[in-house]
Formats: structure tokens, sequence, C-alpha cells
């Protein structure tokens, strides 16, 4: 439909999947009729650093603003630290195995909550396998689930009074490889508009927005960053600090890149 829209009408996109601006067919088509386009981090940009791109110009923004929803009365008791895991379970998407097992080993305090921020009762669900396994290792006590689709009022609930944020993508999982170069997780978006610090994979510390507002793990020490930043809030506050007073996270400087790249692709 965008080959009928009159060409002196001018069209801006966003694209999630920068790769798709080089390798699909039915991308370079649509590329004839939009030739800007918004990418959803700048590390995307990077993708294009030895490819030549002058059919279509670029610009980052961060979406990262969302609408200010009633909170439900979720209560996080006071002593309580939770590490939020955004999106449906699904297994194959987030390693919550490996999450699991980085507790079994150890006598974990009750008060370190892993909420599992998603339904695992969905076509696609692995809720049963989850719960099995947390069962099977012992560490039930240290998560939530929920079997039932969240409403917003919910969810953004939970996620604000999170005091960590952890994607769970990492080699093991599916799209790993198209998450390190040309996409995003909604989940850095979640983090950086509710200023929640990340628990990140080392795989992804070349990103250079998780190396500044995120703290990495890998296989070997996992348990031991997380009982460290359960140990140590003060270094979670400061991060949170950060990431309020980053200038990229304001709406003004958002706003801003909006109007420029607007005005770019309007002369």
């Amino acid at each position: 439909l965008l080959y009928f829209i009159p060409k002196k009408i001018i069209i801006v996109g966003t694209i999630h999947d920068v790769k798709k601006l080089i390798h699909s067919t039915t991308q370079k088509l649509i590329t004839r009729r939009i030739s800007n386009y918004f990418v959803l981090n700048e590390f995307l940009l990077r993708y294009f650093d030895n490819i030549n791109i002058s059919n279509f110009n670029l610009r980052a923004i961060y979406p990262i603003y969302f609408p200010q929803i009633e909170d439900l009365e979720v209560k996080k008791p006071e002593n309580e630290f939770w590490i939020v895991v955004p999106g449906k379970i699904e297994q194959k998407r987030r390693n919550y195995k490996g999450i699991i097992e980085a507790f079994a080993p150890y006598a974990v305090p009750p008060n370190l909550k892993v909420i599992l921020l998603g339904s695992g009762n969905h076509f696609n669900g692995d809720g049963d396998l989850v719960r099995t396994m947390i069962n099977g290792f012992g560490v039930e006590k240290n998560f939530i689930m929920f079997d039932e689709f969240l409403s917003s009022e919910k969810y953004f609930s939970y996620l604000k009074q999170a005091d960590l944020l952890m994607p769970a993508i990492e080699p093991r999982t599916e799209f790993f490889d198209t998450y390190k170069t040309t996409q995003i997780t909604g989940a850095y978006n979640l983090a950086f508009g509710f200023k929640i610090p990340m628990l990140i994979h080392d795989k992804l510390s070349h990103i250079k927005d998780l190396e500044e507002f995120g703290f990495f793990y890998n296989v070997s020490n996992i348990s031991k960053q997380i009982s460290y930043l359960f140990e140590n809030p003060e270094i979670l506050k400061k991060m949170k600090e950060k990431m309020k007073n980053e200038s990229k996270f304001f709406f003004s400087y958002q706003k801003k890149c909006y109007n420029e790249f607007i005005d770019f692709a309007s002369k």
C-alpha cells in the first residue's frame, strides 16, 4: 500500500531488525518508498560501519516512555530484593534453567525473589516445565510465577519495584546472534524507561548502553554476581541515580532527536 501514498508525503519508518535493510528482499522493496528509518538503539548503527547505505538514512531513538497506568496493590515487602525477568515464559527465548541452577547449590535467602513477569500458560509457553525445574531444585521460595495473562496494571506494578531487570538472553537462547548485532530486546527499553539496572550476560558487553547501565555475568559467576548485588544495594542505588541523570534518557533529548530527523527527512 505504500506505493499508493503520494510521493509528496514523506514517510519515516522504524526498523526493528536492521539486517533486513540489507538482506530482506521485501524490506528492500519497502525502502524504495521509505528512505529514512529510526532504529531503536545507538549500537544498531554499528552494523553499517562497513556497509554502503547511500540509499537510506538512519537515526537512533529510544522509545522509553510508557503510559501512566494506575498501580495495583502490589506491595513489595520492605526487606525483599526483586530480580524481574520480563516476557512470556519460553525457555527457547530466555534461559530460565540457568537462573534456576544458579540458585540451586546455595542457601539463598528467602527474601531474594526472581519474578518471571509473563504468562507461562500460552501456546508456546513453558510454564509447567519451568515450574517443574524450580520445584526439582527446591528453590520455589525464591520464584514468583504467573499462569495467567498479566494486565498492564499488574505488569507495571511489579516492574516499577524491581531492583534488577534480567533479560536472560544468553548464547544458548534463540536469536542470540541477532540480539548481539542487529536487534534489541524490549527489556532494554523497560530498564531505561523505569531506570532499573540490568543483569546481562557478558557476551553482550560490547553494547555501550549495557556496559554503562548493567552488570555482567557468565555461567561461572552468575551466583556470585547476584549475591554481590543483593548484599550491596548501595551499588544499585548509585546505578539508578546514574540512569536518572543520563541526558540521553530525557524526554527533551529524545524529542529533539525525533524532530531533527523528521526535519531532515522533509527536506
